[in-house]
């Protein structure tokens, strides 16, 4: 053991732990990039959920304002049956109802 250096003596273990740090810095810098992809990706749909939803609740707010009107226009439709049912109901029976 004498005529042996010490690199080769220790050569294999040090061989070794650079090899292992640099898979480990390898996989770091990968899943580090991996991560930020990700990210990248889960905000990318965040946004388009945003504005997906943001398109629908404009929708489903013209919806109801078309329903508003329609419903406002049967209300006033039950009213003019109303009053036409109560013109009748008050005429005299052989009077001619009103013409539209």
């Amino acid at each position: 053991m004498s005529g042996s250096g010490w690199w080769q003596r220790h050569g294999a273990v040090v061989t070794s732990i650079i090899t292992l740090i640099s898979v480990l810095t390898y996989l770091h810098v990968s899943l580090n990039t991996l991560r930020v992809d990700i990210r990248s990706e889960i905000g990318s749909l965040r946004n388009e959920m945003r504005n997906e939803m943001s398109s629908l609740r404009t929708e489903i707010i013209a919806e109801f304002k078309d329903l508003r009107v329609a419903l406002d226009r049967v209300e006033t439709k039950v009213e003019e049956v109303r009053g036409y049912l109560r013109f009748n109901a008050a005429a005299p029976p052989n009077e001619l109802t009103p013409k539209e």
